[in-house]
Order: structure tokens, then sequence, then C-alpha cells
């Protein structure tokens, strides 16, 4: 590979990185200034709810299951 051609490929990894970085850092700023809904919160939402739905068919089961005792 000749030094012109290592140029090339050094200034397009440069680019894309970049153009990668730009893209992050404008993802963070509209979601910090609420301008994009942020995944995490979606995600934690889902992740509450799936506890409260798995917690209360705990109980469900456990309660259908209890046999009374000396009656």
């Amino acid at each position: 590979m000749s030094i012109p051609d290592k140029m090339e490929n050094i200034k397009g990894r440069a680019r894309e990185t970049y153009e990668t970085a730009s893209d992050r850092l404008g993802r963070a700023t509209n979601a910090l200034a609420g301008r994009e809904d942020s995944q995490i919160f979606g995600k934690v939402g889902a992740l509450l709810i799936a506890v409260g739905v798995s917690v209360g068919v705990g109980l469900l089961i456990r309660r259908a299951g209890a046999v009374p005792i000396g009656i």
C-alpha cells in the first residue's frame, strides 16, 4: 500500500469516527433537552410493569394453593 492510499484510509476512518461521535452527541443533547424520547424511560417502565405483574401472579398462586389447616 502506498503512502497516499494509507492517508486516504486514515482520512476515511477519521471521518467515520467523527460522524459517529457527532451523531451520538446530537442524540444525547436532544434527550437531555427533552426534544427526543429517551429509550431508558421506556425500558424502566416495562421492567416495573413486569415486576408488578410477576408479584401479583405470584401472590394469587400462593393464596390459591394455600390449604387451611385445622378447619
